[in-house]
């Protein structure tokens, strides 16, 4: 059995099972498969969570998986002989007791809950998570972490997929190189008739307790506090004030790396809402999803790239003399580009990534030079 101290070795970023909108947990290796004696061989992780959340995310990495070109080279993909399956008997789990435990709330057991409705998914190893103590060093090469982010983001562009919950957390390092997993809250966009309302649920927040509430994640785009507080009876202004409170460390370093002051984002969240009518009193989120969603995880990719920028400084990278004025004069226009408060303005992955690297970028040329 292994020592209760050794147990986080094994384990990637998850969370407790059902708790605080956390839709599964990841073990390393996998749990076992329903009669299966054996684990499946190579290094793999697997998911666990409930039935109803597993099976749509399933969908979703299994277009991946089959589909995106080269896409264990930029995301989590399926792996294994069963996926999803049901794990086996807790009694042939016992070497990792505490595992299983860990994934349902500290007032909870693993019996208390019917193990029928839990589904497991099998998947590439991807890496260690961004956030891990030596995923980032002063070797990282910070331009080739960021062409990498935006090919990837291209690709899902491309093959019609919005992750939608794009931030740090959801982010491996392999090989000094991003690699994109948890697809749980991700959309199918190959059809505008893919889209419901209250498949945006998770992103448009029609019920808060509080004005605090309707920000969501500071790497959701500010458009959405503007749908958030209109749908709360929220002025504009206490709308604005929301999204300068909860954004200003990323306002603060827009305003030191990228010199976009306060007023210039002002500027540019007023001018999209002077140029639409999505602004009304009862605006229609799902038309705006289908003219603008491709924008959607370009604005997480600018907030996760411009933090980079900062904790790269922070252990002494000079960027500026490592690559040269001209190369960081495109990384920070590609920035600035993907973090307009104007969606209409903003880049897109493939708009970023040409500017980034080039216009002759293998993926753009392949697959995305209509999104130019």
């Amino acid at each position: 059995m292994e020592d209760e101290e050794d147990i986080s070795e094994y384990l990637q970023t998850g969370g407790k099972l059902l708790g605080m909108g956390v839709d599964g947990c990841v073990f390393m290796p996998p749990l076992l498969c329903k009669g299966d004696t054996k684990a499946e061989r190579g290094k793999l992780t697997g998911k666990l969570g409930l039935s109803e959340y597993i099976q749509p995310e399933y969908k979703i990495m299994k277009y991946i998986t089959e589909t995106i070109p080269h896409a264990e080279e930029y995301f989590k993909v399926l792996k294994g002989k069963q996926n999803p399956c049901k794990i086996a008997p807790l009694e042939d789990q016992i070497e990792r007791p505490m595992e299983l435990e860990m994934c349902f709330s500290e007032s909870e057991t693993v019996s208390a809950y019917d193990l029928g409705r839990l589904r497991m998914l099998t998947m590439s190893y991807g890496g260690e998570p961004l956030k891990a103590p030596g995923s980032i060093t002063a070797r990282t090469d910070y331009w080739a972490f960021g062409r990498h982010l935006l090919e990837g983001a291209t690709l899902l562009m491309a093959y019609g997929v919005v992750h939608a919950d794009l931030h740090s957390n959801n982010l491996l390092v392999k090989n000094g190189l991003p690699i994109i997993f948890d697809f749980s809250s991700s959309y199918f966009v190959r059809s505008s008739r893919d889209i419901k309302e209250r498949d945006l649920e998770h992103i448009f927040r029609r019920k808060v307790t509080s004005i605090d509430d309707i920000s969501g994640r500071n790497q959701h785009p500010p458009e959405v506090v503007l749908f958030n507080g209109l749908f709360n009876n929220y002025s504009i202004k206490e709308d604005l004030e929301s999204i300068f409170k909860e954004r200003r460390p990323i306002i603060n370093l827009m305003e030191i790396y990228l010199g976009v002051s306060k007023e210039d984002l002002i500027n540019q969240i007023n001018d999209y809402r002077k140029s639409t009518n999505y602004f009304e009193r009862d605006p229609n989120i799902v038309e705006w999803w289908k003219h603008h969603w491709h924008t959607y995880d370009a604005y997480s990719i600018g907030y996760i790239l411009l933090k980079l920028m900062l904790n790269m400084e922070r252990i002494g990278v000079d960027l500026t003399a490592k690559y040269g004025s001209v190369k960081m004069k495109k990384m920070k226009t590609a920035l600035q580009g993907l973090l307009n408060f104007n969606c209409v303005k903003r880049f897109n992955a493939a708009q970023a990534l040409a500017i980034w690297d080039s216009a002759d970028n293998k993926i753009i040329k392949k697959h995305a030079t209509k999104w130019l």
